[in-house]
């Protein structure tokens, strides 16, 4: 008998149900994130069709929008260019925010061997490109936790120090504040730009501003 090696490494599939045992959502008080984007207003993104990113809508982005954020300004930038390790000159006008919580959040920590482990998961829910997968958990995880704000899992790139965040803005857009940062090809952005180069490895080919 013959196995697909890629079977090995398949994520499951959601239950139908939550698992009987459940967990708790982790509520985290005073939560300060940060997320480089494209779209003037962060908290109004993009919609694609069939979701693109790990814990998009499956389907369309208006069946409940989402935005990413990673817990260090660092973060944001080992997301999007760690797999490129580049920071080519396109992103000049690439907008840079934090996003500030004025309420609790209530996270499903994915983040937490427990909770992985009670829904037969592990460390590939957030490690894996099997986005069709992921989608499909969240969506589950939309359906089990009406009260969740968004999900708390691990960074591929930046580590296990700086989980990143799938914030359900159709529970907390109302919760989150934008303090816009600026361009990367800002001069007041270059330091964070160059050390976010010089802890990933990233290339920078943004010219300095004058």
């Amino acid at each position: 008998m013959t196995v697909d090696p890629a079977d090995f490494d398949r994520l499951p599939a959601p239950p139908r149900n939550l698992p009987a045992r459940g967990f708790a959502l982790d509520v985290v008080e005073d939560l300060v994130v940060f997320r480089l984007h494209w779209d003037a207003n962060p908290l109004r993104p993009k919609r694609h069709l069939r979701g693109k990113y790990r814990f998009d809508a499956p389907r369309n982005g208006a069946e409940y929008p989402v935005t990413y954020a990673n817990l260090a300004a660092h973060g944001a930038f080992a997301e999007v260019y760690g797999d490129t390790q580049l920071i080519s000159e396109r992103e000049t006008d690439r907008r840079f925010s934090t996003l500030i919580a004025n309420r609790p959040l209530r996270l499903i920590a994915l983040d937490d061997p427990t909770v992985q482990k009670t829904l037969r998961l592990d460390g590939r829910i957030a490690m894996s490109k099997q986005y069709v997968t992921t989608m499909l958990w969240s969506r589950a995880l939309h359906r089990w936790f009406p009260d969740a704000d968004g999900i708390r899992y691990a960074s591929r790139h930046a580590g296990g120090q700086f989980p990143n965040f799938c914030l359900l803005l159709d529970r907390c857009r109302s919760a989150l504040a934008i303090a816009p940062r600026g361009r990367l090809g800002d001069a007041a952005l270059r330091p964070l730009v160059l050390d976010a180069a010089d802890r990933y490895r990233l290339t920078v080919l943004i010219p300095r501003s004058r």
